[in-house]
């Protein structure tokens, strides 16, 4: 256990299934990984002023009504995007925050497929490995991701509505991204292809080098090619760059994160309206979901919505952190309490 920021962070890698959860979880899956993913959990403490802005927890009888949370990152992302958002949440909300590497990704295990009904079998998986430490029982859990996450959230939920009690999508919708972000994936195919390319020819002596490459020829903002660079490491026998993720199989599953299915499209339209809260953040700078929200194709999968927007571009977790927290957690307090 290692105890940072006031909080009580447990850091798993785990190699051995732990399978099969008390709360039915297990009646849909599909591909079986063999591998849990790799997680932080973070309870709740007294942050005393680290966080200006942040008020502490509520009443313990009130946070005994707020479900868990299960925060899942985006495309190249990791967990370690979300942890600081996690610590600040627990403390707001009085609940406890399980931030996990999804599959291909951050130290999780690499399998195909990487579709979201893959990606909610594995989330299935970690609810049972958890089960003793987390109690999803009393009063089910809360899915929320961004990007790539907040779909895989939006899925978990449909499959499993007994369970998830309310979904967080950050910066992305329950059906196929609009046109107006195909040129930001066509920028993840590039940022993939290339990184691939730079990693097998072995050209880079290290990854600051790769970080100067991508500057240089495929993207210009910075932050964004730290991002990705974060998937790279130095290889301490070989000392060349190597990837950290399976930058193949990523690619190869670009247009299945960009839909809204689990494997095949309208694989999803059997399951019922989810009627429990759904609330979306929007970027207002951001071309993943746009403008032009069609909420007619929202209600055909969730019923309870809320979209609000944050002006901000598709990074507003790590852009603002504070203006984040404080939104989700009135609407996890004006929902569960």
């Amino acid at each position: 256990m290692i105890t940072n920021f006031g909080f009580q962070v447990w850091r798993c890698q785990i190699k051995t299934p732990i399978l099969h959860s008390r709360v039915k979880l297990t009646r849909f899956l599909s591909s079986v990984p063999n591998r849990i993913l790799d997680y932080d959990v973070f309870k709740p403490k007294t942050l005393k002023g680290k966080h200006t802005g942040l008020n502490n927890p509520p009443p313990p009888e009130i946070c005994a009504n707020i479900p868990p949370i299960i925060f899942l990152h985006g495309l190249l992302g990791h967990r370690k995007n979300n942890r600081t958002a996690a610590r600040m949440l627990a403390n707001q909300l009085g609940t406890t925050l399980i931030v996990p590497d999804l599959r291909n990704h951050g130290t999780s295990f690499h399998a195909r497929p990487h579709n979201y009904r893959a990606m909610s079998d594995d989330i299935s998986y970690l609810m049972g490995h958890l089960r003793d430490e987390v109690d999803f029982e009393t009063n089910g859990v809360i899915m929320m991701g961004h990007s790539m996450g907040g779909k895989a959230a939006m899925v978990h939920a449909l499959r499993f509505p007994d369970i998830v009690k309310g979904v967080v999508s950050i910066d992305n919708v329950p059906y196929m991204n609009p046109e107006t972000s195909f040129k930001e994936f066509e920028k993840f195919h590039l940022y993939l292809k290339h990184m691939k390319q730079v990693v097998d020819s072995g050209t880079c002596r290290n990854v600051a080098a790769v970080a100067d490459y991508l500057l240089k020829n495929i993207e210009r903002e910075k932050k964004i090619v730290m991002f990705l660079v974060n998937n790279l490491h130095k290889d301490p026998v070989t000392k060349k760059v190597q990837s950290l993720v399976p930058l193949d199989i990523l690619d190869e599953y670009i247009e299945d994160i960009m839909e809204f299915k689990m494997s095949i499209l309208g694989d999803l339209d059997d399951y019922p309206v989810y009627q429990d809260p759904l609330l979306i953040i929007r970027a207002n700078y951001s071309n993943f979901v746009g403008n032009d929200i069609h909420e007619h194709l929202i209600q055909s999968h969730f019923e309870n919505y809320q979209i609000q927007s944050m002006d901000s571009s598709h990074w507003i977790v790590t852009e603002h952190r504070v203006p984040f927290v404080k939104m989700v957690s009135k609407w996890v307090l004006d929902n569960f309490i």
